[in-house]
């Protein structure tokens, strides 16, 4: 076998809130796919291998869902403990409200019927990204998982999630490949299908890549259409999103209330891996008005409040959350090595703009050492697995 290391390997996950019109079915956000096809070219002319995953937005969850629409908001503390590392919430949601993934019978010719073509509608979006990614210089490949023969057993549950299901993934990014795969509707050994989210397959892939390459710890950089986890709900548009030309930098409208929480610390000797729920703390918040005045989290008075009113069949953010505090639990103590970020050039301030999704897969040297002076300058979420 090769060496143990592969230099620099990031799994990153577009979100499809980014890559898509949420509102609009099957539209694409033509800023956030170049933003992120962008980030994606800049990280690999940078040396960073690159497992790419992403959800289905406005493309798979209108198919996916029945007609009623569903609204779940959350509040809690910032010391909550996250739920189910196993997505507990995103289960709920999906069997709830989407007929796929709550089961089926292939044999079942309507049934069948709507499930090509929610598969239909994932894998035209996945071609349109990994077109994007190829025209930006990136040598992408797609890969869809229910052809791939990817199973789950239970809602949002992997069958398995050795190394030798994802051969296909870590022999492409061993050949220079980035593979691009999506969220889709797999076979259920307990159902008969099931909705296998972008997430998921974030989480299994980083699993993936720590046992092909034990030397080498992955970042995990999870790309949406916010700057992070909001202690709430945000109340205004960010500035420019609607602008095509990405070198126009995004900002944040001056009176947004919303608080971007800066730092998530995951107990050290928390473990996701049996299913248990995860505990956690926001240790850094900024106001996004005024990102300049980062502060110690207990002197900020807010809750934290989750709005999943958009259809989203996989859980929304509170699923995201979740999997990327799992995904941080698995990893060893150390520097933050799972961000959530808006890729796309952004002013924090009118003469500092930068790329801070591209900043969190560049975080680390190819040693896996941290730059400092990057991460206390990132603009989203950072999560570290920390003692308490």
């Amino acid at each position: 076998r090769a060496s143990t290391r592969m230099p620099s390997v990031a799994v990153v996950k577009f979100g499809g809130a980014v890559l898509t019109d949420k509102r609009q079915r099957g539209v694409v956000d033509a800023r956030g796919l170049a933003d992120c096809a962008r980030v994606a070219r800049l990280a690999r002319d940078a040396g960073a291998s690159l497992i790419i995953a992403h959800g289905a937005g406005s493309f798979g969850h209108g198919a996916t869902r029945r007609t009623r629409a569903t609204r779940r908001t959350r509040r809690t503390r910032w010391t909550r403990r996250a739920t189910d590392a196993r997505g507990g919430d995103a289960v709920a949601a999906e069997a709830k409200a989407c007929g796929c993934a709550r089961g089926g019978d292939l044999r079942d010719a309507a049934f069948a019927l709507g499930v090509d073509g929610t598969r239909a509608k994932v894998l035209e979006l996945n071609r349109l990204v990994v077109d994007a990614l190829r025209d930006a210089g990136v040598n992408a490949r797609g890969m869809t998982p229910w052809r791939e023969g990817w199973r789950t057993r239970g809602p949002g549950l992997p069958e398995t999630s050795g190394r030798d299901e994802g051969r296909a993934v870590l022999d492409a990014v061993r050949d220079g490949v980035v593979p691009v795969i999506h969220g889709d509707v797999v076979e259920d050994v307990a159902q008969g299908t099931s909705v296998l989210s972008a997430d998921t397959i974030v989480e299994m892939c980083a699993k993936w890549a720590m046992e092909e390459w034990p030397d080498e710890c992955p970042r995990v950089v999870f790309c949406s259409d916010v700057f992070g986890v909001y202690d709430s709900p945000p109340t205004t548009r960010i500035i420019n999103a609607d602008v095509t030309d990405g070198d126009v930098p995004l900002r944040v409208n001056e009176t947004e209330t919303a608080v971007l929480l800066r730092d998530i610390i995951v107990d050290a000797d928390a473990d996701a891996s049996d299913g248990t729920r995860v505990p956690w703390r926001c240790a850094r918040a900024s106001p996004l008005a005024r990102l300049a005045e980062a502060a110690d989290a207990a002197a900020l008075d807010a809750t934290f409040a989750i709005d999943d009113a958009i259809a989203d069949v996989t859980g929304g953010v509170r699923a995201k959350l979740t999997t990327a505090i799992a995904i941080a639990s698995y990893l060893p103590p150390g520097p933050p090595r799972v961000f959530l970020a808006r890729p796309g050039a952004f002013a924090a301030e009118p003469s500092r703009v930068s790329d801070h999704a591209l900043n969190a897969i560049l975080a680390f040297d190819a040693r896996g050492a941290p730059d400092d002076a990057a991460l206390n300058n990132f603009i989203g979420t950072a999560i570290a697995r920390r003692a308490p």
